[in-house]
């Protein structure tokens, strides 16, 4: 008989970050970074990286949440890096440099 914490404890565990923005004055939620969409840990440090990177770069008000979950934990209805990278331009440009 197999011990119930030991076959939990050999499950994968991946990292889901949320990222919350402030847009307008208000905190709402952004999009997520599903350690489970990429093919490995690399790839998802990335991902996470290029987010803080490029909020900053624009200075968008931003906090990233990261929680451990399983592989079956159901999805969060939130876009994905991907998707919100997509919009940013048009919701949050790139301020222009102060030429003083």
């Amino acid at each position: 008989m197999t011990d119930p914490q030991a076959r939990a404890s050999s499950r994968p565990a991946y990292d889901r970050t949320t990222c919350l923005v402030t847009e307008n004055g208000d905190k709402r939620f952004g999009f997520i970074i599903d350690g489970r969409e990429y093919p490995d840990r690399a790839g998802y440090d990335q991902a996470r990286r290029e987010a803080v990177r490029e909020l900053h770069r624009r200075r968008v008000i931003a906090e990233f949440i990261t929680e451990t979950i399983g592989p079956a934990e159901l999805p969060r209805e939130l876009p994905s890096w991907n998707d919100f990278r997509r919009t940013i331009d048009s919701r949050f440009p790139v301020p222009e440099e102060n030429t003083r």
